[in-house]
């Protein structure tokens, strides 16, 4: 079935009925401060902030789309009642299926997302190439 929120359209999530897990791809993940095996083990506050921040960045067009239309193909996944969510991009969330939902469920209204312009990637670049570490 088609995923929450993709960079492409080919990409799909799959729901094991046996594990009662959904496999996401790339989407409902999360930039974090540093590992994790469990969405519990990142700050609330850190982790609802590298979510909306990752899904924004994944899915630049969820400011788009029609909220009624994205809550109702969000509606597909919280059917499934699913036990734990795996992301290829965040840690394991068990027991947080509505949580990510709810969370998702924010983004269009938010603010679109704005990556680096051309100079202020040439500025990251060289601090990588200086040995700088970003933050």
């Amino acid at each position: 079935m088609q995923a929450p929120l993709w960079d492409s359209p080919a990409t799909h999530t799959l729901y094991d009925r046996k594990s009662e897990a959904l496999f996401a791809a790339d989407s409902l993940g999360a930039f974090i401060p540093g590992p994790a095996e469990e969405v519990t083990d990142v700050s609330e506050a850190a982790f609802a902030e590298g979510f909306h921040t990752f899904a924004r960045a994944l899915s630049p067009w969820v400011h788009l789309v029609d909220q009624g239309k994205f809550d109702k193909h969000l509606e597909t996944f919280r059917k499934l009642e699913p036990k734990t969510i795996l992301s290829s991009h965040g840690p394991a969330a068990r027991g947080r299926a509505d949580y990510l939902l709810r969370a998702v469920s924010a983004v269009p209204a938010m603010e679109p997302f704005v990556g680096p312009d051309h100079e202020e990637m040439l500025a990251m670049m060289a601090k990588v190439e200086a040995g700088v570490k970003m933050n």
